[in-house]
């Protein structure tokens, strides 16, 4: 009867390590088929733009270029600021294309993908940019007083 017992117990085990050898060779031949198939999984990378305390003088505007290479997609910009200095706002953060940078300098009517709308404290978000092309962050101070913003942007991109 032990005997009977023990070879029972011996071909359960058998069963279970059969069944775990075939199960794990399929997720490696599963693993292996992905990787040498050409699939990957995306991967979010972050380029940062901005980090610390900007100044802005009265009237004036600082930007940042945002240079999008082919081989970056779904690109978004996501950040805050925190607007200080002088009576009242008067200060947008913008971002834009490199054309509506161009009319926004020459005083013309232009377009942004984000605008702050004067708000002395926000988050910024835009998206999606097409890869391939430059792009502006534009801080801009409307007021007679200089301004102090503490900002932190990023630009989030996946790598073909």
């Amino acid at each position: 009867m032990v005997a009977s017992l023990l070879l029972k117990t011996r071909r359960i085990l058998a069963v279970v390590a059969s069944i775990a050898v075939i199960t794990l060779g399929s997720v490696g031949y599963l693993a292996v088929g992905i990787r040498y198939a050409g699939f990957s999984v995306p991967m979010e990378h972050t380029s940062k733009v901005v980090d610390g305390l900007v100044t802005i003088p009265a009237g004036g505007f600082v930007d940042y270029p945002l240079v999008l290479p082919e081989t970056w997609h779904g690109t978004m910009v996501r950040g805050s600021f925190t607007v200080s200095g002088g009576n009242g706002n008067g200060l947008n953060v913008f971002v834009m294309t490199e054309t509506n940078f161009g009319f926004f300098q020459e005083g013309r009517k232009y377009y942004s993908y984000y605008y702050s709308l004067q708000r002395p404290t926000d988050r910024i978000a835009a998206e999606p940019f097409p890869s391939g092309a430059t792009y502006y962050l534009v801080y801009s101070n409307s007021s007679p007083n200089t301004k102090h913003v503490q900002t932190s942007v990023d630009m989030l991109y996946y790598l073909t």
